[in-house]
């Protein structure tokens, strides 16, 4: 290098180096930068309680001029140690005709193992139902309550029809003067054949116990349930939906249902959505959607010590300017010393005019995750339509699961062969469906977030 090479390169650097000592920048390159920071994602939180809860948005924004949006709400509860509380237990045992043989032996002999296992201070009540139910009244747990409890569990014979109101009626009336906490747990292996037997009408009988303070547990042993009544009646009533094929699993689940009792943290859950102005909810993947005096609402299980539950909501939003408040959740229980508490957010969401913007700040996993929700609920209502013979709406709720699906490749990727083989299996005629539905109840209550449930 020259000697004026040199000065004249010095010169540069002296020039930068006083260039930052004035607090300038040296000249940005000409050509494309860096675009604006991506928009975050829209969420809600509550502050830590009892139970708290977090909402998102899979859209980190939303279009103007309105359409489909989501809202994924998880609740939590506190990890805390619950005092161990005494429990007041009706078990309800369909002994109609159909229990007849081991159903009836698996049953008997875990109701027994539950009396060998309730303590001094516990209560129990037995209801047994077919035509008509009967009962023994609430019993203390003492020596002669025992002695009483088991006499009555060997003289239960199967006989007669399934009257699932007549013992639901008998062991809440049972529970009312209850002193612990009060649960009702029913075991059936049919479907109502006496009394009511709508099923919009039986939950709603499991939903009004619920609020007088019974959590209800519906518990189907076998292949011929009714598996939607049985779930639908454990959703409105608070406890555990059990799917049981082998009958022997009834001791376990009843012996787990005593432990969930004796440690309750919250109860009486319900989440109220509260839309935004121009928003609709439209439904929420799984779960019974009810009108409430403050709008559409659903009810949580019962928790204990850190359980956790999901709900996946599809809202409609009318569009306009600037943002968009989708919900406002708010979420009310009962404590396990009978105070009520609540927690509430606000889960807003940008709008914008660029349609482009909408699909591509989409946060993928958890769009994936509404779309496997929503989209295996159509898989489970074509499998229950295929379980009735209605083989052509079957089939196209099968075309909707797949289209559902197919808004995103990671849920498709999932299901495709599901999909396929389902389509092949429900067009052939001879294809015996019977337990079709309960199967994909099984799959897909997971993707709809509930966590309440007993497989065996």
């Amino acid at each position: 290098m020259n000697r004026t090479s040199l000065l004249l390169t010095v010169a540069a650097v002296l020039a930068v180096v006083a260039l930052f000592a004035q607090g300038g920048r040296p000249p940005v390159p000409s050509g494309p930068v860096s675009s604006t920071p991506p928009t975050p994602r829209p969420t809600a939180s509550t502050p830590s309680s009892t139970l708290s809860f977090t909402a998102a948005s899979p859209h980190r924004v939303l279009s103007t001029t309105g359409g489909d949006a989501w809202a994924i709400i998880d609740v939590t509860a506190d990890v805390r140690d619950v005092p161990h509380q005494p429990v007041s237990l009706a078990v309800v045992v369909d002994v109609s005709g159909s229990m007849m043989g081991r159903k009836m032996e698996e049953a008997k002999r875990a109701a027994r193992s539950l009396v060998e296992q309730l303590g001094d201070g516990d209560e129990l009540t037995l209801v047994a139902f077919s035509d008509s139910a009967r009962r023994l009244d609430l019993r203390r747990m003492s020596a002669a309550g025992r002695s009483d409890a088991l006499s009555f569990i060997q003289s239960l014979r199967p006989e007669g029809s399934t009257n699932i109101s007549d013992g639901l009626a008998a062991g809440e009336e049972a529970l009312l003067g209850a002193i612990g906490q009060r649960r009702l747990v029913l075991v059936s292996d049919g479907q109502p054949t006496a009394g009511i037997t709508d099923r919009a009408e039986l939950n709603r009988l499991a939903g009004a116990a619920h609020e007088r303070g019974i959590t209800v547990t519906a518990i189907g042993v076998g292949n011929d349930f009714d598996a939607t009544l049985m779930r639908g009646m454990a959703q409105w009533g608070g406890g555990v939906y059990g799917d049981l094929r082998q009958a022997e699993a009834l001791e376990v689940v009843l012996a787990d249902e005593l432990r969930q009792a004796r440690r309750p943290l919250a109860r009486n859950v319900t989440l109220r959505f509260r839309p935004g102005t121009r928003v609709q909810v439209v439904s929420a993947a799984g779960r019974v959607v009810q009108q409430g005096l403050d709008g559409p609402q659903v009810r949580l299980p019962d928790f204990g010590s850190g359980a956790t539950a999901r709900v996946l909501v599809k809202l409609y939003q009318g569009g306009g300017l600037g943002a968009v408040d989708l919900v406002n959740p708010r979420l009310e229980w009962t404590n396990a010393d009978g105070t009520a508490e609540a927690v509430e957010a606000r889960l807003t969401v940008p709008l914008t005019g660029d349609v482009a913007q909408v699909q591509s700040t989409r946060d993928e996993a958890l769009y994936a995750d509404v779309a496997r929700a929503f989209g295996n609920e159509q898989m489970m209502l074509a499998a229950e339509a295929m379980e009735r013979g209605d083989r052509s709406n079957a089939l196209a709720l099968l075309d909707r699961a797949r289209a559902l699906f197919g808004t995103s490749a990671d849920a498709l990727a999932g299901e495709e062969a599901v999909l396929k083989t389902k389509s092949i299996e429900w067009k052939k005629s001879d294809y015996d469906a019977r337990n079709e539905s309960k199967d994909m109840m099984r799959k897909t209550l997971k993707t709809f977030g509930e966590t309440n449930n007993a497989f065996y």
